[in-house]
C-alpha cells in the first residue's frame, strides 16, 4: 500500500511537473510571437510587425490581428503612404483592386514611433490588420501581407 502511494505522488508530482513545463513552452511561443520584427526599411522609416491576440470579454470579441509598427530614424517629418494587399487561407482577396479602403497614408514627426493596436483601431486602423478569430471555427486566416508602393515625402 505504501508502495502505491509514493507511486501515486510521484505520477501525481510528474504530471504536474509536465503541465507546468508545457505551460512554459506556451508562454514562450506566445512570447516569440509578440516580438516586433523588421518587415522592411525604406528611406530611414523601419515598418515592423507583431501578432497580437484580443480578448474583449464584455463585447465578445476573441481575434488574432496583425499589428504594424512605423519608425522615423530620421530628424525630418515625414507623410508615408502604402497599399496594403492581404491574402487569406492563401488567396490574395485584393490584389487586381486598387481600392481606397486599402490606401494607407499616415505622419511622422523626427523620431516618431506610432504603433498600431485594438484598443486604437478606431482611430488609426492603418496599423491592424485582421488575422483570425480565437473564438470559432476559422474559415479565414491571414496568410500573407505586404504594404506596397510605399513611399516617403517630406512633411
Amino acid at each position: 500500500m505504501k508502495n502505491q502511494i509514493l507511486l501515486f505522488v510521484m505520477l501525481a508530482l510528474f504530471c504536474n511537473s509536465s503541465i507546468g513545463n508545457q505551460s512554459i513552452r506556451n508562454a514562450d511561443q506566445q512570447k516569440a510571437k509578440k516580438e516586433w520584427k523588421l518587415l522592411m526599411e525604406k528611406n530611414g522609416v523601419q515598418v515592423y510587425y507583431t501578432y497580437e491576440n484580443t480578448n474583449d470579454v464584455i463585447n465578445g470579441i476573441h481575434e488574432e490581428n496583425a499589428v504594424l509598427k512605423l519608425v522615423n530614424t530620421t530628424d525630418k517629418n515625414l507623410v508615408i503612404d502604402w497599399d496594403l494587399k492581404i491574402w487569406y487561407n492563401e488567396s490574395c482577396v485584393n490584389c487586381d483592386k486598387n481600392e481606397a479602403e486599402h490606401h494607407f497614408s499616415i505622419q511622422l514627426n523626427a523620431g516618431e514611433t506610432k504603433k498600431g493596436s485594438y484598443e486604437t483601431r478606431n482611430i488609426n486602423r492603418s496599423l491592424i490588420i485582421f488575422s483570425k478569430f480565437l473564438n470559432m471555427e476559422n474559415k479565414s486566416v491571414l496568410t500573407k501581407f505586404e504594404l506596397q508602393n510605399l513611399s516617403i515625402q517630406l512633411k
